[in-house]
């Protein structure tokens, strides 16, 4: 029953992110379909690196907000039954980063306290938290 909410819902949100990316400024109106699949496998590649359930954080990557969303209800769907949250709390023991992340977002200070434990395509980053 809860994993078809959560499918439900991250279902809801890919919907959302799409009609978003439909009605957006360029250049996020040229995302195309095969970007999204793109970005859904890049995040699934994670997988690895993360337990099977519980609260991922979700690092924001570009000033673009609508893109950032776009990334976030991405994620949210191909990482599901992981809940993706934001913002990142102190209870949080892995964050990812969006797709395209730059090389010195590491040093976020968000981030003091974690380690990089994974990049994967398209730049998205699995971090662990290093400290208890």
């Amino acid at each position: 029953m809860q994993r078809t909410a959560v499918r439900v819902a991250a279902l809801v949100t890919v919907m959302f992110s799409a009609w978003q990316g439909l009605t957006a400024q360029p250049p996020v109106r040229d995302a195309t379909p095969d970007q999204i699949s793109q970005m859904r496998a890049a995040y699934r590649q994670l997988t690895t690196y993360l337990p099977a359930s519980g609260e991922i954080g979700f690092l924001m990557t570009t000033d673009n907000q609508t893109f950032n969303s776009a990334n976030y209800y991405v994620a949210q769907y191909a990482l599901a039954p992981r809940v993706v949250v934001l913002p990142i709390g102190s209870h949080v023991r892995f964050v990812i980063t969006g797709v395209n992340a730059p090389p010195g977002i590491d040093r976020m200070p968000v981030l003091e306290g974690f380690e990089l434990v994974g990049l994967r395509d398209m730049g998205v980053r699995v971090f662990r938290r290093a400290t208890p």
